[in-house]
């Protein structure tokens, strides 16, 4: 059985089965992460051995890629046999996920133990990671909406509502999550770092802060911050005990938003915590498979202490705008190609498992693919203009720069919009030799009845004019459900009418960020919705980068 998500992101996958060969192995540089679920309910009973859990870290370990294997250890419920939290397999649905954890208790079998100690044989680092307000489930637990999701809810949640961040609301199961202000919560959480801390031979664990990243009532966030820094500076407490006990180190990793302003906006001072010693490693994450816009790596490495490995999620969402995504294989690749001219340490898989093990051909590929410059320039990739998914509520950093109105109605201080001219930013990522390099731009319903004017406006990258190639063309948005913001799986954001590319020059392009800028007509209606740069191995002229599948 697979989950909603492991759906979603196999279809997605599929499109990438063509295509030429993989790219050299590079050097261990991916981080992996197992997730809650995969295992257990993409794997049939048989698997639920000894045998059957080792294999899962042989497969994942053929690509020579990975560096990092992370194993989730709970969600609402602890994943294995807890003295201190509630367990998932005491859950009553009939289903193969918790019938899988039933069976593995049953046969003595600790998939942690075995997982751990096989990355150990492999040359793998075996972490867990602990998702610290994990929310499946809440909102559909409050509504009494019949849902397997809502059984995932522990009684504790259910016997205390006024544990919740907004009681008050529960159109989200963001509102249901915990209130990190109570010190019932943090204790709570505290005993099962304390316990698995306690329990297993890893090589670190990590808080993923990122499930679901609210842990204060709005407008207590800033004073929840020296609440979450005592908390982390006792989990590498912790952390050290259990160095002691096994005779090498245990490193901490956090799951966190973007940018510095989204963490300490969401109550959480990675400054502090890499200065009190508890930041090993770091992953800039969005929520989920979203794409990273612009990770500041620079910037992370002058706050935080040096030797610091910061990796970046790599996904195959993008999303220019709120209501907007756009999900392909070009662009987990543009992804990954950002990630790298950002300069990060590594990449991080999240969600990605559910490719194995019905498309662990796919997988192996893009496990190479992801692992270096050189793997990301081998094939076709599409680094777009997205918005930032992971902030405070109500603060800007929600906001990105599309959509962008064609006519500029005032002229104010906006230093990404002088006049009439619109500037964007885009990283490329490797540039090799014979590259084929496009810039898309994509335009709403009220734009696209000006196409050709739009085709022939003056359009710069990094100063130099560029050529238009290929004619205008209409996007067909007919076989997308506007209800479903998964459905998502045409080249185009959801409000995109008219698509139109520019030649670029490989010399004109820089591997860092590059500024595009436009000039649209003194009357051009409507907005411009989507900004990407398309980088592709030599094949054809750049037609074929256009041509929308009907």
């Amino acid at each position: 059985m697979r989950t909603l998500h492991g759906t979603i992101f196999a279809v997605a996958f599929a499109f990438a089965a063509h295509g030429g060969a993989d790219a050299r192995a590079a050097a261990k540089t991916v981080c992996f992460n197992e997730d809650n679920e995969h295992f257990y309910s993409a794997h049939p009973a048989e698997d639920m051995t000894r045998e059957g859990c080792r294999a899962l870290v042989d497969a994942y370990a053929r690509t020579g890629t990975i560096r990092s294997l992370l194993f989730c250890v709970n969600l609402q419920r602890a994943l294995y046999d807890s003295d201190v939290w509630e367990r998932f397999r005491d859950l009553p649905p009939d289903t193969r996920y918790v019938r899988n954890l039933r069976l593995l208790s049953e046969r003595g079998v600790d998939q942690f133990a075995e997982w751990l100690g096989r990355c150990r044989e492999t040359g793998i680092e075996g972490w867990l990671t602990m998702r610290m307000n994990d929310c499946h489930g809440l909102k559909e637990a409050a509504r009494g909406m019949p849902s397997h999701l809502a059984s995932w809810h522990s009684r504790r949640w259910e016997e205390h509502p006024e544990w919740r961040r907004a009681p008050w609301r529960d159109e989200r199961s963001w509102e249901g999550a915990w209130d990190w202000s109570h010190k019932e919560v943090r204790d709570y959480a505290l005993a099962l770092v304390r316990e698995v801390l306690g329990r297993w031979d890893l090589y670190g664990l990590e808080l993923d802060w990122m499930r679901w990243g609210m842990y204060f009532r709005p407008g207590n966030e800033a004073e929840g911050r020296a609440l979450l820094t005592d908390f982390v500076r006792e989990v590498r407490r912790l952390a050290d005990g259990a160095a002691e006990r096994l005779g090498h180190p245990v490193l901490l990793a956090h799951r966190v938003p973007v940018t510095p302003e989204a963490c300490l906006g969401l109550g959480f001072d990675v400054i502090a915590w890499s200065k009190c010693g508890a930041v090993d490693m770091i992953t800039l994450s969005e929520f989920g498979n979203e794409v990273v816009a612009y990770p500041p790596v620079d910037v992370w490495r002058v706050l935080l202490k040096p030797g610091t490995r910061i990796n970046v999620a790599v996904g195959l969402v993008a999303t220019p705008h709120a209501a907007s995504r756009v999900l392909s294989h070009e662009i987990f690749r543009g992804s990954a190609a950002a990630a790298w001219a950002a300069g990060a340490d590594g990449a991080y898989f999240f969600n990605a498992c559910y490719r194995e093990p019905d498309e662990m051909d796919v997988l192996e590929r893009d496990l190479r693919a992801a692992a270096s410059p050189d793997g990301v320039a081998a094939d076709t990739r599409r680094i777009a203009v997205t918005s930032c998914t992971t902030a405070a509520p109500g603060t800007s950093a929600h906001g990105g720069c599309l959509p962008a109105p064609l006519k500029q109605e005032f002229i104010g201080v906006d230093f990404s919009r002088m006049e009439q001219n619109l500037t964007f930013r885009i990283p490329a990522g490797p540039i090799t030799p014979g590259t084929e390099a496009v810039l898309e731009l994509a335009f709403d319903k009220a734009a696209a009845s000006i196409a050709e004017r739009l085709r022939k406006m003056p359009v710069r990258v990094n100063c130099e004019v560029v050529e238009a190639c290929g004619v205008a063309e209409s996007v067909d948005q007919g076989r997308v459900d506007p209800s479903n913001v998964f459905q998502r799986f045409a080249d185009w954001p959801r409000d995109a009418a008219l698509a139109l590319r520019w030649r670029v020059p490989l010399e004109v392009l820089k591997s860092g960020d590059n500024a595009v800028e436009i000039l649209p007509p003194d009357d051009a209606p409507g907005h411009v919705v989507w900004c990407a740069l398309r980088l592709a191995p030599p094949r054809k002229d750049c037609e074929r980068f256009g041509k929308v599948k009907k």
